[in-house]
């Protein structure tokens, strides 16, 4: 077999990334249909009287331009490294971290979405907003491939990483 060979664990890898992307997509889709009815100022004005809503629409833009900074960042580190250091801890280590990053920002944004619009509007089903899919859905990533077992991974690949970069 030849050394750059794709294998079973690159396909893993690219997985973590394709999948990252797809619970990034479910949580912006989710804060777009959010913010839709508040564009017109008497949405506005109704319903950002409150501190809850603005305060919470903040933190999940946070925790969502976090998933996609990181997501960014490894798939520009996939494009730039060469094709025999793909496997290697530096490339490992940050494609573990946004898996684990995107499993539990991306349901977090959609449930700090749900709670100030509510249960009528947000997580019954049948509502136009239809936030219970994407809270359930991204939710699943973190049993399907246990975080637990990334960070184990993770930890012992540390020191094998002779020239850590950052984002």
């Amino acid at each position: 077999m030849a050394e750059d060979a794709f294998t079973l664990h690159d396909f893993a890898l690219l997985a973590h990334l394709g999948w990252s992307a797809c619970r990034l997509g479910a949580a912006a889709g989710a804060l777009s249909r959010i913010l839709r009815p508040l564009r017109s100022p008497e949405e506005r004005r109704r319903n950002l009287r409150s501190e809850l809503l603005p305060t919470r629409l903040s933190r999940a833009r946070r925790r969502i331009d976090t998933v996609q900074a990181m997501l960014s960042h490894v798939a520009d580190a996939y494009v730039s490294l060469p094709e025999r250091e793909r496997g290697g801890p530096s490339w490992q280590l940050p494609v573990n971290a946004l898996k684990v990053t995107a499993s539990e920002q991306c349901p977090a944004a959609v449930d700090e979405l749900i709670e100030p619009i509510g249960l009528r509007h947000g997580y019954l089903r049948h509502q136009p907003l239809g936030l219970e899919r994407v809270l359930r859905d991204p939710r699943s990533a973190s049993p399907n491939h246990g975080n637990d077992r990334l960070h184990l991974a993770n930890g012992s690949l540390s020191p094998l990483d002779q020239e850590p970069t950052l984002a």
